[in-house]
């Protein structure tokens, strides 16, 4: 917001709250091994975790293994996906594996006080929700078409 550099956010006691580093590169490779885009040996460990444990994370949301479930009303397909959030820096991860089309989304964007409140109480999303749910949209949007 000043326009001065901020150093990177050293979190020692919550490593997964940014303790692992990565590159976009890094993000997107990852990505294509969750859709089953690229072969490994731990492709069924990485379908299992894509299964529903039948736990509500939120409103809207089942819990999968380290992934959330979206079943927006918009589509029929599941957006599996996972952001995260610490001081200014935001991130989201996501794919609807039917369509083989995946998100990651970075930002460092500050809220305010009220658009806080307002993802707090679902009537909006993050930042970089909203901007992987266009993307969602318009391909399957092509798709159908």
């Amino acid at each position: 917001k000043k326009g001065e550099h901020i150093p990177p956010l050293e979190i020692h006691g919550l490593n997964p709250a940014g303790g692992l580093k990565s590159t976009m590169h890094d993000m997107l490779t990852y990505l294509q091994f969750q859709m089953g885009m690229k072969e490994t040996a731990l492709a069924d460990s990485i379908t299992l975790s894509h299964q529903s444990q039948h736990i509500k994370a939120m409103k809207g949301f089942d819990s999968a293994l380290c992934w959330m479930i979206d079943t927006p009303k918009w589509t029929t397909y599941p957006i599996i996906q996972h952001g995260g959030t610490t001081i200014g820096f935001h991130t989201y991860c996501g794919f609807i594996k039917e369509l083989e089309v995946g998100v990651v989304a970075i930002s460092t964007i500050q809220f305010s006080f009220s658009r806080m409140l307002k993802v707090l109480l679902q009537h909006d999303g993050l930042i970089n929700t909203n901007i992987a749910n266009s993307i969602f949209q318009y391909h399957l949007q092509q798709k159908n078409r």
